[in-house]
């Protein structure tokens, strides 16, 4: 009897959201693009980091703070006391997190790469 093996890209339980992450959203009519790099931890779900946000012609100082509830991720990403957005989506592989980001005049997919 042959058992053939099931493999499957989906995160598991050992998923993280820790590391290098970068993606952009583009610019718009009403809006200039923004460029992110972040720096990730992620201890057992509680997501922290720091980065920089390029909007425009600018470089901005960024924190990050959020959660991981196995392959969902919800980041807030704040650029100063008064701005921040909010980035939502899931882990797709360890190298991919596919999702919604949302604020300073944008609603945009985005797609965080390491």
């Amino acid at each position: 009897m042959l058992l053939a093996a099931c493999t499957s890209s989906m995160p598991t339980e050992r998923a993280t959201a820790a590391g290098s992450w970068s993606g952009s959203v583009p610019a718009t009519a009403n809006t200039a693009g923004i460029g992110l790099s972040l720096v990730l931890a992620d201890q057992g779900g509680v997501v922290s980091g720091s980065g920089t946000a390029v909007i425009g012609a600018y470089n901005n100082a960024i924190t990050i703070s959020g959660a991981r509830s196995v392959a969902d991720v919800s980041l807030t990403i704040t650029f100063s006391p008064t701005e921040s957005a909010s980035f939502t989506g899931e882990l797709v592989d360890d190298q991919h997190i596919a999702g919604v980001f949302d604020g300073i005049g944008s609603h945009d997919s985005l797609t965080l790469t390491k």
